[in-house]
């Protein structure tokens, strides 16, 4: 068994490698991702850990970071832009997801060979979803006008919440056995649905006490508290808990909004409250995300025989993902300002903590094909994250030399 201290020393060195890889990623725009990817896979090959013991480890970590990162996109969200400023962003996200989704599950099916059902399973986790950890700290390096900023910002967040609600949709499907449409579509509307009502509810009481509560010690632990107590309760009554946690963190962001429109006292403003948990909330989510990607490197199997076909496979997908979200961006953009700059809306295609997290959930199910997808979704991110480097680096190269 290995000794506590070693791995004490592990998870420092893991949480300053994220530290320093984000530096590093600032100056060089190089996602820190990559080189925790690659240290966990370095400490695989070492075999200093169990996998086997480290997977419930590994599945807990999924779970709790996409918990914190929709609840982190919800507190980053503002009522009046998702009202008056997200029907492009949803167009944009909506169309490259369904479009990448269903022609990634029928290339699965019909020329890798995977059943139907598990093809769309895969083709959810993956078709669509764009990383804010990456996509936005590069936006604002490109200098882009104010208008693209707020469109891909929002895109992160609207992306992270389909692809999950998708995700659980086709699971739940596999799970009880039948791929019946319809049943699909109704499984999508009560997961809304019930998260939305019990959602909104829970978070309703939630920050009552958060406003009785918010000038004692440790509010930011009240807060996430609840925030772990809403997405237990809508799971357990059947409802989308990622998305009543988006819920919470919108509703706690737009307090004194929400005060406003439904004539409700919602006691004193706390934006300044809400501003500091921001930045606790950050810190929180970057230890989450920094330890989930070198626990996915730890988990993810390197199989020399099917390195090529599935670098094959992955390439012929991300040709799927960046045709599918150049006709997405453009048909969204139509008229607007954004249409001038679809091809670098296009190159910023990183992907990061939502399909790798779902590619961790799914290993704690019987399916046959679970490693296959974790480790294709892991060729993905890689890949995907290598595109929008390289095409920012080439972009901003060109625009300095037209200077």
């Amino acid at each position: 068994m290995i000794e506590e201290t070693l791995i004490i020393l592990l998870l420092s060195v893991v949480v300053l490698l994220g530290y320093f890889g984000h530096i590093f990623f600032k100056k060089t725009k190089i996602p820190h991702f990559l080189v925790l990817v690659a240290v966990g896979i370095l400490l695989n090959q070492l075999n200093l850990i169990d996998k086997e013991s480290l997977l419930p480890i590994v599945s807990l970590f999924s779970t709790l970071t996409l918990i914190m990162v929709t609840f982190y996109s919800g507190l980053n969200l503002d009522i009046n832009d998702i009202i008056f400023q997200s029907g492009r962003a949803f167009l944009q996200s909506f169309t490259y997801i369904m479009v990448s989704v269903f022609l990634m599950g029928l290339v699965g099916h019909y020329l890798v060979g995977w059943p139907l059902l598990e093809s769309f399973i895969f083709s959810s986790m993956t078709g669509g979803e764009i990383t804010a950890a990456v996509v936005i700290p590069l936006v604002f390096t490109l200098g882009l006008r104010e208008e693209i900023k707020a469109l891909l910002t929002l895109e992160t967040a609207i992306s992270t919440i389909l692809t999950i609600v998708l995700f659980f949709t086709f699971l739940n499907q596999w799970l009880s056995a039948e791929a019946n449409i319809y049943q699909a579509l109704t499984s999508i509307v009560n997961k809304f649905t019930v998260a939305i009502i019990f959602g909104g509810i829970f978070s309703f009481v939630s920050m009552k006490l958060v406003m009785r509560f918010r000038a004692e010690e440790y509010t930011f632990v009240l807060i996430i508290g609840e925030l772990l107590l809403i997405y237990t309760l809508v799971k357990y009554v059947g409802g989308n808990g990622e998305l009543a946690a988006l819920i919470f963190g919108l509703m706690l962001s737009n307090s004194r909004l929400l005060s406003n429109i439904f004539h409700i006292n919602l006691g004193e403003d706390i934006s300044m409250l809400i501003f500091r948990l921001n930045d606790f909330q950050d810190e929180i989510s970057f230890v989450f995300e920094t330890l989930f990607f070198v626990f996915l490197g730890m988990v993810f199997i390197i199989k020399y025989s099917t390195l090529i076909q599935n670098l094959y496979i992955s390439t012929i997908f991300i040709l799927i993902l960046l045709a599918s979200r150049y006709m997405a961006v453009s048909l969204a953009n139509i008229g607007s300002e954004a249409w001038n700059y679809r091809g670098i809306i296009t190159i910023l295609c990183a992907q990061g903590i939502v399909p790798a997290s779902l590619s961790i959930y799914l290993l704690r199910f019987d399916m046959p094909l679970k490693y296959t997808f974790m480790s294709l979704i892991t060729y993905i991110i890689i890949l995907t994250n290598i595109i929008t480097t390289v095409g920012v680096w080439l972009l901003s190269r060109y625009r300095f030399s037209r200077v």
